[in-house]
Formats: structure tokens, sequence, C-alpha cells
């Protein structure tokens, strides 16, 4: 079952899947629309737990709502606009709406791909109101992301699932081509953050663009597993 909500002029689809006990929040772009009911299907074949939604928070302008802060390009002429903050206040707001449906104590995970992974890092250490968060392919190679996490404390008890593809720290730009070092030393960080419960970084075939939507199901499939 699928429905619609509006919360403050932004889109939000709920994939419902039996009597919820876990909320995942995924914040998806206009060019994942196709993949919807993908992911969906590859999280009930992958997780181990199937009472959980998926709320599908739609993106409008993909660099300036997902960036946390301001930050000049790193493709093209088009900066980073910082708008993170607002799309903050509306996740929190669809947050508190479907809460109110969950099974008390469930879970509320929030995840995404590329610069929605980073997102959902941040949207994690900000709010504190999320148990965990999955980061597929993120772009943790954001100027000032290394000295975000070295500054800021996890949230206590949670699970962070980081991903990549094997060939994305392979590319000409300068900046991109640090992902495989920044995330490997922000995945050691956590292993010896004892707030943690868990932390996964896993390792995938291809590049950057390849299989986004299998990436992001196990992602929230194995926090769903590990809660």
């Amino acid at each position: 079952m699928m429905r619609t909500i509006e919360r403050n002029g932004h889109t939000c689809h709920i994939l419902e899947n039996g009597e919820p006990e876990a909320l995942l929040f995924w914040l998806m772009g206009g060019h994942e629309k196709d993949t919807l009911l993908a992911v969906n299907q590859h999280i009930q074949n992958l997780a181990g737990k199937t009472n959980w939604w998926l709320a599908v928070c739609e993106i409008r302008d993909w660099n300036a709502e997902l960036s946390p802060w301001a930050a000049p390009a790193v493709f093209g002429n088009e900066d980073f606009g910082g708008g993170g903050r607002e799309t903050l206040k509306w996740i929190v707001d669809v947050v508190g709406a479907l809460s109110m449906e969950i099974k008390k104590g469930g879970a509320k995970i929030i995840g995404g791909y590329s610069l929605a992974g980073l997102f959902a890092l941040w949207a994690h250490y900000e709010t504190g109101i999320f148990n965990g968060a999955v980061s597929c392919s993120g772009s943790l190679w954001f100027p000032g992301w290394e000295e975000y996490v070295q500054s800021h404390a996890a949230p206590k008890n949670s699970l962070i699932y980081l991903s990549l593809g094997k060939k994305e720290e392979k590319t000409r730009n300068p900046v991109t081509a640090k992902i495989g070092d920044i995330t490997r030393g922000i995945f050691e960080r956590y292993q010896t953050d004892e707030r943690l419960w868990q932390v996964m970084l896993e390792w995938n075939e291809g590049t950057h663009f390849t299989e986004p939507d299998i990436r992001v199901a196990k992602g929230f499939a194995w926090i769903l597993d590990n809660i």
C-alpha cells in the first residue's frame, strides 16, 4: 500500500509493509522516482524483518536542499546552496507526523545516496531522533565534512552504514578522488567510538553510478537486521 502526504510544500510517499515497527526515511531525487518500488522490494527481499514503512521524501533541488552548509561547485558551475537546515525542518516534521503511527519504541532510520547520503549522516548527528543512518556512496568529500565529524558526537547507541563502489575513488576530479581515503578514515573513527552500537563499511563492485537502488536497499536492510 502506498499513500502520499504533503508537509510544508514537500511531497513524501509512504510505502506500508505490515504494522510498522520501524520507519525508514529515504531522501530521493526526481531522477530516482522510477526506482521507488524497486528499492522497496529489494529491502523486502534482503531484510529479515518485514514490519516497516518506507517514507520516500522527494528532493527538488539536490545541491541546494541537501548541502548542510554552502560550498563552492565541485561539478560544473552549480555551487552548493547550504539549504540543508530548511530541509531538515520538514524532515523532522514528517518524522513527527509518522511517529504517531508507529509501534511505541519503534526505530527510525534515515538514508540516502550520494549527496543525500551525506545529508542523512548530518541529519542523524543534528537531530538525535534517528536510531541509525545509511550513507550509500555518500559525498563525504564535501568541504568541511571531515572537520564536522571530528568536532561532533554521533548519537549514542546508533547504527551507521557506509558503502562505496570500488572504482569511485578512481576519478580525475581532485576533490571526489579523496572519497576512498576519507570514508576509510571516518569508518576507522566510528569503529573506536564507544557511543555507536554498530557500524558497517561495505565495498561494492563498480562506480558511483552502479546499482544505486541495490546499495540503498542493502543499507536499510542491514540496519533493520541489527537494531
